[in-house]
């Protein structure tokens, strides 16, 4: 498993283009990355830096809202809504374009 540098993650880089043509081009730092989030989620509980992470994550594996809502059957308009950072979408929205994008969440038993 490829191994990421800590990195305190600020809002503004939510949308970073050069951090989203990075995972796009190498889909081992983007699983990397998605694990990693999901790691500190796990230990800060910050849904708003987790929400930021997990769209950057979406945007690298499709790309465009166009791409994002044919595969996840939803609108356009509502996918620049649901990924926009002002919002946060509904749970059965967020799956939707998680599935959409060949993504998925699993639940474990906490420790």
């Amino acid at each position: 498993m490829m191994k990421m540098e800590t990195v305190k993650i600020k809002t503004a880089e939510y949308n970073d283009d050069a951090l989203i043509r990075k995972l796009k081009s190498n889909p081992k730092a983007l699983q990397a990355y998605i694990n990693y989030i999901a790691k500190e989620f796990d230990k800060d509980r910050n849904l708003d830096v987790f929400l930021g992470c997990l769209k950057v994550a979406i945007m690298a594996s499709r790309g465009t809202a166009t791409n994002i809502s044919k595969t996840a059957k939803i609108d356009r308009s509502g996918i620049y809504k649901a990924l926009s950072n002002n919002t946060k979408p509904r749970i059965d929205t967020f799956l939707n374009i998680l599935r959409g994008v060949g993504l998925d969440i699993k639940i474990k038993t906490a420790d």
